[in-house]
């Protein structure tokens, strides 16, 4: 499985329905928190993650070989 546990990994965090952008803010002592686009927050443990709640984001490379970041979201 990917690491998304370091501080400051872009990650796909599923709330309710919907995947949300966020972003590890924190982690440590078997806890990881997560700060959304939207401007929530939340803690998890991380013996709960496995990728049908949360998911590294990936970087396409387009056009002339520049990285512009676009994200995908999960499958």
């Amino acid at each position: 499985m990917e690491s998304f546990h370091e501080v400051g990994s872009r990650v796909w965090l599923l709330e309710g329905k919907d995947w949300v952008p966020a972003t590890v803010t924190e982690s440590k002592g078997g806890q990881v928190t997560f700060h959304t686009e939207y401007d929530k927050t939340y803690n998890m443990a991380k013996e709960s993650l496995n990728r049908q709640n949360v998911t590294a984001m990936h970087q396409n490379k387009c056009g002339r070989g520049g990285r512009y970041g676009q994200l995908r979201r999960p499958p």
